[in-house]
């Protein structure tokens, strides 16, 4: 906190009038909110840095988006868990955790630079054109996460079950997108390989009871935050079966962890099976949304 902060709630035009005309907001918040668009409401903040002749320290401002539970999750059995964050393992309220985050700003910008660095000195031996479109890259996978844990009849969290979930990147939504997913493993292989498991594990438990369907499920529903479960469509059985196999293994090899592997191994067999049935053979197969794309051929 600092002297000399005020804010407002309202409409963009009262809080833009408000401070134009006293040059402080009215630390008031209104009720009378309309649609999105064409009238906006705002949260506006103002900082009075009094009279300066030079630069003055740097103000900074945390902003966040929460949902607790964050996701309201299926399981094969037909119940439905709310899972919380991942940081109800380690704070109990949502004001610890922001007092956290903004007491450790310096110490988190100095981890996050030196992540910066990192990313786009490893890129730039590759391309030195791209490095930068990777350091970027890796920001709006990474964003596109809810860490989650579960909780028992008290509603206590269970830290150790853990899963890992990701909005479609685009414009719908579909939960863990295998083909996004698989575009995003190498990233997250190369950032922590352990982030791998927990976001395959969804996947897999909600297909390993389903024996008569021989291939993968392109995702996990298309109404996130509510995950409902596998949704298979034939036509990407190829290219969704390679993606699934391929990140199983990539996980196992680089965390050295098979546990999934052994776990679902009857899901990865039959999967399995069905490319050594299909692949070379297969008709009406497509990458989504195109029919006939090479990388089929490639995944198989």
């Amino acid at each position: 906190s600092q002297s000399g902060i005020s804010w407002q709630i309202d409409l963009d035009s009262t809080t833009r009038n408000a401070f134009q005309s006293n040059g402080v907001l009215g630390n008031t918040q209104s009720t009378a909110f309309a649609s999105i668009s064409p009238v906006f409401s705002v949260f506006a903040l103002a900082v009075n840095l009094g009279t300066i002749q030079s630069t003055s320290s740097p103000v900074t401002w945390s902003i966040g988006y929460v949902r607790d539970p964050s996701i309201s999750y299926t399981t094969p059995s037909g119940a439905i868990q709310q899972r919380r964050p991942y940081y109800a393992t380690q704070y109990s309220t949502i004001s610890s955790v922001i007092d956290a985050f903004t007491t450790d700003y310096s110490g988190a910008l100095s981890r996050a630079v030196a992540l910066d660095q990192k990313i786009t000195s490893d890129a730039a031996k590759i391309s030195s054109q791209y490095s930068d479109v990777v350091s970027l890259a890796t920001r709006q996978a990474m964003s596109a996460l809810d860490f989650t844990v579960g909780t028992d009849s008290n509603n206590q969290v269970v830290s150790g079950d853990v899963k890992i979930f990701m909005k479609n990147l685009g414009t719908d939504q579909r939960a863990n997108p295998v083909e996004h997913l698989y575009s995003a493993f190498p990233m997250l292989l190369y950032l922590n390989a352990s982030i791998c498991g927990p976001l395959l594990e969804p996947l897999l438990e909600s297909q390993a009871s389903l024996t008569g369907q021989a291939f993968a499920a392109q995702d996990l529903g298309t109404a996130y935050p509510t995950v409902t479960g596998s949704h298979a469509v034939s036509s990407q059985g190829v290219e969704q079966t390679g993606n699934m196999l391929v990140m199983e293994l990539a996980h196992a090899r680089i965390s050295g962890n098979g546990a999934l592997l052994s776990q679902y191994y009857n899901t990865t067999k039959r999967w399995a099976d069905y490319l050594v049935n299909t692949a070379l053979n297969s008709t009406n197969q497509c990458v989504p949304p195109w029919a006939e794309m090479y990388s089929v051929a490639v995944l198989t």
